[in-house]
């Protein structure tokens, strides 16, 4: 079982899930209007990946409430899980998993178009995709 926890201090915001034994920061963010607004990269533990990405129209804009979701790739045995996630406002999502390889389908906000990304999701490393949904 997973368990989250939001903790913010000064102008900094994370989000920490803490997993049998283990824990990792899944969103690390500037919460004022400083010059690099950007997040920090995630921290890993040694026996998990992370997959970050960024959902994009034809335009290269970002798309916000894009669904995605995730299943290992054929003959792989990664987590699998029904969970769909959305993405934020910049078309980003970050997703922790046992390395393997995944297949990554992600859905336009009204369900128009779908596209899929194999992604090898490696130990102990994030690994970054941008897909674009044509639209």
């Amino acid at each position: 079982m997973k368990h989250r926890i939001a903790l913010v201090i000064g102008a900094t915001a994370a989000i920490i899930t803490l997993a049998a034994g283990s824990w990792y920061v899944s969103q690390n963010e500037v919460l004022d209007s400083s010059d690099d607004p950007s997040p920090t990269k995630d921290a890993v533990t040694q026996d998990e990946a992370v997959v970050e990405g960024t959902v994009l129209d034809e335009d290269g804009q970002p798309i916000e409430g894009a669904t995605v979701s995730r299943t290992p790739a054929e003959g792989e045995t990664g987590d699998s899980s029904e969970e769909v996630i959305a993405t934020d406002a910049q078309g980003h999502f970050t997703w922790t998993v046992s390395p393997s390889t995944y297949v990554f389908t992600v859905t336009m906000p009204d369900g128009s178009n779908r596209a899929t990304e194999t992604v090898t999701a490696t130990r102990g490393e994030t690994t970054s995709i941008d897909i674009t949904l044509d639209g």
